[in-house]
């Protein structure tokens, strides 16, 4: 899946809304950067 995602300085990544939305994911919900 390629998704646009928004780097943070402490590495790591948040989901768009559109993602969110798209996904069903709770806003605020963040993947660690492995």
């Amino acid at each position: 899946m390629v998704a646009i995602v928004k780097v943070t300085g402490s590495g790591q990544i948040t989901i768009p809304a559109a993602m969110r939305r798209k996904h069903n994911i709770e806003q605020g919900d963040r993947i660690l950067v492995a």
